[in-house]
């Protein structure tokens, strides 16, 4: 799933490129298998279900392992391992990209500045937001929000 990462880095020059990429990033999936559930094959559809309504639902909020290996009604040690096995990334990097996911919504927005985007998603800082923003995306937040900031209307004045 590292590869995931770096094929979606792109550099801002604007233009439909810059447009076409926001789009996609929008839609941007993070890939579950589903199917199987025997031995080895992760979580059910039921509880991986569960888990993530429950990561959205309190994506906002203080996310622990144990939180989450709760809803799923396994072990944290089970759970680690079984919700990897069914999305690919760990739990708690799941729950960083959904994050990141949100920032890229709020920093597309322009409503908000970069360090209330990382205080409302539960960063440590603006610095851990900013550190984990470029890994995962390619780009500074702040880069990110000026490529991507709406455009903004100029009215001639007097007329």
């Amino acid at each position: 799933m590292e590869n995931f990462v770096s094929d979606h880095r792109v550099a801002c020059d604007g233009g439909r490129a810059a447009h076409d990429f926001a789009a996609s990033v929008v839609a941007e999936p993070v890939v579950i298998t589903r199917g199987t559930a025997g031995a080895g094959a992760g979580l059910s559809d039921k509880a991986l279900e569960r888990t993530i309504a429950y990561i959205e639902a309190h994506l906002f909020e203080d996310l622990s392992l144990g939180d989450l290996a709760r809803t799923a009604c396994v072990s944290r040690f089970h759970f680690a391992r079984m919700f990897r096995v069914r999305t690919g990334f760990s739990p708690m990097k799941y729950v960083q990209h959904e994050r990141i996911r949100i920032a890229k919504l709020l920093l597309r927005s322009g409503d908000r500045n970069i360090s209330s985007v990382a205080a409302a998603l539960g960063f440590f800082d603006q610095s851990h937001f900013s550190r984990v923003f470029r890994k995962i995306t390619g780009m500074s937040p702040g880069r990110y929000a000026q490529c991507h900031a709406p455009a903004r209307r100029t009215h001639a004045p007097g007329r």
